[in-house]
């Protein structure tokens, strides 16, 4: 190999070193260009927020008998949701806990439930009933 080649290869390898480096400088340009794109929207979404709360608490100081209405009927129309939310996830429950054929399977279908589901202790309390119900049936 002449002097001249080493040379050459010695240019191709500079180049290509130089190429890997902006190549990486790139990467964390476009990366510091995403961060600022994110932190713009997240000031945004910021600014929006505070301009929703602060009308709301306009909106709380001056309250028409319209809005009181409205208001009441969303805490209804939420209330029934609730009670036909609690009713199925009871209905399921008495449904498992009827096909369960050990005392073992039905408390962990209890512990399952009363875990994994929000619910009133009301509720929790119902299931446990129903559970011991099903115990009892099943230790006979």
């Amino acid at each position: 190999m002449s002097n001249q080649e080493g040379q050459e290869n010695k240019f191709v390898v500079y180049l290509e070193g130089f190429g890997c480096f902006v190549f990486f400088i790139g990467l964390v340009v476009g990366f510091l260009f995403l961060a600022m794109k994110m932190y713009k929207q997240y000031e945004k979404s910021q600014a929006n927020a505070r301009v929703v709360e602060s009308r709301s608490k306009k909106s709380r100081f001056s309250k028409s008998p319209e809005k009181k209405r409205a208001k009441q009927k969303t805490e209804q129309k939420k209330e029934s949701f609730e009670s036909r939310r609690s009713e199925v996830i009871f209905r399921t429950f008495v449904e498992s806990v009827r096909n369960a054929q050990s005392e073992e399977q039905v408390n962990q279908i209890f512990d399952y439930f009363v875990r994994k589901i929000p619910m009133s202790q009301s509720d929790k309390e119902r299931m446990r009933k129903f559970a011991d119900l099903r115990i009892k049936q099943l230790t006979k």
